[in-house]
């Protein structure tokens, strides 16, 4: 990969693919960077968002182009044919743990429902839209 006049990220944590092609990834101080390959075929940062306060430890991207980013306790998502603009927000339990992992429920993922795993073990479901509520808890 090629840095133009960009920060080299020290920590990319996790990855996802736009159906264009494009890689969006999140990294350790909370951004979103948009990679897109040039007509020299490099491969150079095309937007850089600052998303989170913490890391982003998590992205899924659903089939009607919403990206989800996880980070701490906070579910987002950003509309990735507007720049990244973000739409909503979600919060889940501390006492849950950090979001670990996201995943559509469905295939298409066009539903907008999730499943969200978390550093402690427990599991949720829901959406943006509407709560999401425990399907495993884990107690301590």
């Amino acid at each position: 990969m090629l840095f133009y006049n960009e920060e080299i990220p020290k920590c990319i944590n996790c990855h996802a693919f736009t159906q264009g092609g494009d890689v969006i990834t999140g990294d350790n101080k909370g951004n979103l960077m948009v990679w897109v390959r040039d007509d020299m075929d490099a491969i150079k940062c095309r937007l850089k968002k600052s998303a989170h306060k913490g890391p982003v430890v998590a992205l899924c991207m659903l089939e009607d182009g919403t990206l989800v980013s996880g980070s701490g306790t906070e579910i987002k998502a950003w509309d990735t044919n507007a720049s990244l603009q973000d739409s909503r927000s979600r919060q889940i339990p501390e006492v849950a743990g950090n979001i670990q992992t996201i995943v559509p429920q469905t295939l298409s993922g066009a539903d907008g429902k999730l499943f969200v795993g978390t550093t402690n073990g427990c599991i949720f479901e829901g959406s943006l839209m509407y709560k999401m509520r425990y399907i495993v808890q884990v107690s301590s």
